[in-house]
Order: C-alpha cells, then sequence, then structure tokens
C-alpha cells in the first residue's frame, strides 16, 4: 500500500515536470479490474461497504 502511494507521487511528480511517459503494452483488463477490487476489499467491508466487478462477457476484456 505504502509502495503504491510512493509510485503515485513519483507519478504526479513527472507530470508536473513534463516527463511522465506511457506504456503502450497491452493487459488483461479484466485480471487488472479483479486485483484492483481485491486490494479495496478489505478495507470496504470493514467500512460496510459491499464492492462487487460485473464484466460482461461479450466485452472480450481478456483477448488482450
Amino acid at each position: 500500500m505504502m509502495e503504491n502511494l510512493i509510485n503515485d507521487l513519483l507519478d504526479l511528480a513527472k507530470l508536473e515536470n513534463n516527463s511522465f511517459s506511457l506504456s503502450l503494452d497491452y493487459f488483461n483488463l479484466s485480471s487488472t479490474i479483479y486485483s484492483a477490487l481485491q486490494m479495496l476489499l478489505f478495507n470496504a467491508n470493514k467500512l460496510g461497504i459491499n464492492l462487487k466487478a460485473e464484466i460482461d462477457k461479450e466485452s472480450n476484456l481478456d483477448l488482450i
């Protein structure tokens, strides 16, 4: 969690200095959504917040 915060702050600093670059690599979007949801679930559940993600199977997010 702390590492993510530090990386986000470094990215913001790069944006301010116009030295930020994007990676154009392919990735599996549904896996990324699932991983992000898993990181948020613990704290959300402690706060009584129910999180879920529904991904339409016809959207073909797993093809990349």
